[in-house]
This record gives C-alpha cells, sequence and structure tokens, in this order.
C-alpha cells in the first residue's frame, strides 16, 4: 500500500499552514510542485491564527543563520529548499503547542481552484513518524473555507 493511500485510511485531518511554497504554485498551472506545513497533532490543535504566528516566525528564519542549533537547522532547510522533513519539531523557543513540519507535494487536483490562493488548508497527516502530511481533497472541505479561497465546492471526479 502507498505511503499516500495509508494517510488518506489512517491519518488525521488538521488545519495547516503554509511556510513556504514554490511559487509555481501561487499561479495556474499542470505541475504539483513543494511547499513546506506547519500543523500541530495535539488533540486540542491550535486555530489557523496562532498556526499563522508560528508560520511567520519560521519563515523569517529563512536565509538566517541563528546560534541555536534547533533555529539553525529550521533556517537552513528553508534556505535550501530543496531539503524535504516529514514531522521536524518546532522549537519550544517558536512553540510550545507541539508543532510539526512536513513537506507538502501539493496535488492541484486537491486544490480547490487548482493552486494556492490561501495559506490556510486542512491536511491529512500520518498520526506516526515519518508525519507525511497531504492536502484534504477540496471535495471534503468546509464551504467557509471555500469561500476564504474565492472558490464554489469542486466536483467528484
Amino acid at each position: 500500500m502507498s505511503a499516500q493511500r495509508k494517510v488518506f485510511r489512517d491519518g488525521v485531518i488538521v488545519w495547516g499552514h503554509l511556510i513556504q511554497a514554490n511559487g509555481g504554485l501561487f499561479v495556474p498551472g499542470q505541475q504539483n510542485l513543494p511547499g513546506e506545513m506547519v500543523y500541530s497533532l495535539q488533540s486540542h490543535g491550535l486555530d489557523p491564527q496562532e498556526l499563522g504566528n508560528v508560520a511567520t516566525e519560521l519563515a523569517t528564519l529563512k536565509g538566517t543563520q541563528p546560534t541555536s542549533h534547533a533555529l539553525r537547522e529550521i533556517a537552513d532547510y528553508l534556505t535550501d529548499e530543496m531539503i524535504r522533513v516529514f514531522g521536524l519539531a518546532v522549537p519550544p523557543s517558536i512553540s510550545r503547542d507541539g508543532c510539526l513540519i512536513s513537506t507538502v507535494q501539493f496535488a492541484r487536483h486537491h486544490l480547490p481552484n487548482q493552486m494556492l490562493s490561501d495559506s490556510v488548508l486542512p491536511l491529512v497527516v500520518a498520526p506516526q513518524s515519518p508525519h507525511y502530511a497531504f492536502v484534504l481533497p477540496a471535495v471534503y472541505w468546509p464551504e467557509q473555507l471555500l469561500h476564504c479561497w474565492g472558490c464554489e465546492r469542486p466536483r467528484i471526479r
């Protein structure tokens, strides 16, 4: 069974917030491309605004050289843009809410308008390491979220 199939079968649905993504995802196109998402698997979870604060702080590390080993690891990974992670822990100096970072391969057919139009989206994440994460297909998104993306519910293929 593929990792994706297993995650969709056994995974946990959580809010995710974009840290960074390939620029090609913000314009129409055919190619599925990677990006980095932050989320929490803790039972209470984090609301999208709190995740946004964490994502913003993480994004500011890109291109820096922090003295803290944990922050330096994240700074190097975000700066490199070719390193892939699946459940990298966010240091407590940024969040004490058990946040994790995973690379997501954005399948355009799972996005409501085939591209990234917002930074908040639901993810399906493997509950155990490695924490593979995938975008929850838009056909399962709440109406309010689709509205934020300026879209209507897509049809099931």
